[in-house]
């Protein structure tokens, strides 16, 4: 499939007449091109305000570097890691003497804060690359910006890199698969199971392929890896993951439906497992055919925005997965689309309460601008076709379609015309 070449969009493009205007346009294209010096100082700035230590990464190092030494029997022997294999190899890459005191610790953070910030300007221009849009050094700045307030790199590392490698692989694969590339989408959604196992959620990306075989090929691709990921661990043992339980908050959703339950386990995450994915596939399947690049960031925000409705856990470093997915609908605005742009700003607005931390109702009004913009979308992309459907000829005789080689085409012509012989 080919997707639109559209022009670079250029925040810098403001009118000339106003004196106001005019300096912020200068203000802006300096800043656009010092970007890659703007972005990680404002990224330490706001580090040093709101700065916070890795959680769990002490321990995935340890898990991690117990896989390396060919222990395979540790890592999943007790029910607490709930990490795929490439999130523990990932955490032993941090050099064991930077997680003993706490200054070294924060020193990681903060460079590690500032390479997140390169990376999502990077990103960025791979997202625009796979739509086969012109780089935006705005749209990269923009990028860079809000990945350092919202403390993206910060939050993640405190977490799970997984949040900022799963849904990227999603969005990625998004575009890929619409592409026609099944195998690359298929090896990107794998890849992602063996991040952490909620990667699965994201299956219904395979479901933005032109066709059912690409799909099908996808989806068995990305299934193989994931069951190689984790495999060998199953084998060796005791791999004891699916005996963990998760606490209830008291402010969730799953709270108001389920009072009286304590724990939840991995029986419940079924359930919710199945929600996230028959939402994803509801917006996948309504965007297939619908020649937007849009459909690759829209269904991982559906996704997680879910995940989090029905999460029993409201805790920080969930929100960096959509926050990541909502970057990809960044890159992708395009100039003469101002409605989408407006929608998606907003949706940015609404569902990144990273300084407070992310609500159900957020969450809920997220998913409803989401599904506001997927309709959008099917509008804007209905007008596209009735606009490049050909006119009938005059004498009032209907345009066939006419690709030459074709041995049908004599029929077909002779048919629509009454003069079939």
């Amino acid at each position: 499939m080919i997707i639109r070449r559209t022009p670079q969009v250029d925040l810098a493009g403001l009118p000339s007449d106003l004196p106001l205007l005019t300096a912020l346009g200068r203000i802006s294209r300096v800043l656009i091109r010092w970007r890659w010096l703007v972005v990680p100082v404002v990224g330490l700035a706001f580090y040093a305000s709101r700065g916070a230590l890795p959680g769990d990464l002490p321990q995935f190092s340890r898990y991690g570097r117990q896989i390396l030494t060919g222990n395979l029997t540790g890592s999943y022997s007790k029910p607490y890691d709930q990490s795929g294999p490439l999130q523990l190899l990932a955490a032993a890459t941090a050099p064991p003497w930077m997680l003993r005191s706490a200054f070294r610790l924060t020193v990681l953070t903060a460079v590690w804060s500032v390479f997140v910030s390169f990376g999502s300007m990077w990103f960025v221009r791979l997202v625009r690359g796979g739509a086969e849009l012109a780089r935006s050094g705005g749209l990269e700045l923009a990028a860079g910006l809000l990945t350092a307030a919202w403390l993206i790199g910060g939050q993640a590392l405190g977490g799970h890199l997984a949040e900022l490698t799963i849904p990227a692989s999603w969005v990625l694969a998004g575009l890929a698969i619409r592409r026609g590339h099944w195998a690359l989408a298929g090896a990107l959604l794998g890849t992602s199971v063996a991040w952490e196992p909620w990667g699965v959620l994201g299956m219904p990306i395979a479901l933005l392929a032109l066709n059912f075989r690409d799909a099908a090929r996808a989806t068995a691709t990305a299934l193989g890896i994931a069951a190689a990921c984790y495999l060998p661990f199953i084998v060796a043992g005791p791999f004891r993951m699916l005996e963990f339980q998760w606490g209830i908050g008291p402010s969730t959703l799953v709270h108001t439906l389920w009072p009286h339950a304590t724990s939840f386990g991995w029986l419940p995450r079924l359930v919710q497992g199945s929600l996230c994915i028959g939402v994803g596939s509801a917006i996948a399947v309504s965007l297939r055919r619908q020649r937007t690049a849009n459909a690759a960031w829209l269904v991982p925000v559906a996704i997680l925005l879910v995940r989090f409705v029905f999460d029993p856990m409201q805790t920080s470093y969930y929100w960096v997965g959509a926050q990541v997915a909502l970057l990809a609908g960044i890159a992708l605005i395009d100039g003469r689309k101002r409605l989408s742009a407006v929608l998606v700003v907003t949706c940015l607005l609404v569902t990144s309460s990273a300084f407070g931390g992310w609500k159900t109702d957020e969450s809920l009004g997220g998913l409803a601008l989401v599904v506001v913009l997927t309709a959008l979308e099917r509008r804007e992309a209905r007008r596209a076709s009735d606009a490049q459907r050909p006119l009938p000829a005059s004498g009032g005789q209907p345009v066939v379609d006419w690709d030459v080689g074709d041995v049908d085409a004599d029929h077909r012509l002779a048919q629509s015309t009454g003069h079939l012989r």
